[in-house]
């Protein structure tokens, strides 16, 4: 009895251990790409991450101001708090990413694939959206004033309370979209495309749509 009690007693150890080495391992997120550790709260500010795979990346805090991310694979990845800031995310798909409270002034996003992405409480000032790809994201109570939103496609999003002043949205299509709450003075809305499923503000009258 003794010896099968210090046998039994033997294999829980183990099983702790290996219980202590595989919480280990995925608390530790890190990963190196380009030579560079990408990791949460990591400095990257002006790495060259170019057509870089960062799909389900940590980097929730990261110092990414001016950042080389055009074409990169951002899929999934946690970017909550980040500062992208002056970064190059031309192309880059960021399909389903993480980004709420995340500084993206003056970030280039031009041809970006946002689909599905959390944009809340991010900051947008100034960056260019020309022609990406934002449907079905979350842009709720974002700032995106005085911003190029040419072309965008943002059928689905939501853009509840967004900060909305001075962007130039000509020509974008707003099918389905929630704009409830968000703040238009001075916003260009002319080619813009909606319907009946496109939620304003009451008593906001909005142009009549391109098509």
């Amino acid at each position: 009895m003794k010896g099968q009690g210090m046998k039994r007693n033997k294999w829980i150890a183990i099983g702790v251990v290996g219980l202590v080495v595989l919480l280990a391992a995925r608390g530790n997120s890190s990963k190196i790409v380009n030579g560079y550790t990408i990791k949460p709260g990591a400095d990257l500010s002006g790495a060259k991450l170019i057509r870089a795979d960062l799909r389900h990346a940590s980097l929730s805090g990261a110092n990414l101001n001016g950042a080389h991310l055009s074409g990169a694979d951002l899929r999934g990845a946690d970017l909550s708090g980040a500062d992208l800031g002056h970064a190059d995310l031309r192309n880059a798909n960021l399909t389903n990413a993480s980004m709420e409270d995340a500084n993206m002034e003056d970030a280039d996003l031009r041809d970006a694939n946002v689909q599905g992405a959390n944009l809340t409480d991010a900051d947008l000032h100034y960056s260019n959206l020309s022609y990406a790809d934002l449907r079905r994201a979350d842009l709720s109570y974002a700032n995106l004033g005085e911003k190029y939103l040419w072309g965008v496609y943002m059928r689905g999003a939501k853009l509840y309370r967004a900060n909305l002043g001075h962007a130039d949205l000509s020509g974008a299509n707003l099918r389905g979209v929630d704009v409830s709450g968000a703040h238009l003075t001075g916003t260009n809305l002319s080619g813009i495309i909606w319907n009946e499923s496109t939620n304003w503000s009451k008593g906001f009258t909005p142009p009549p749509s391109a098509n």
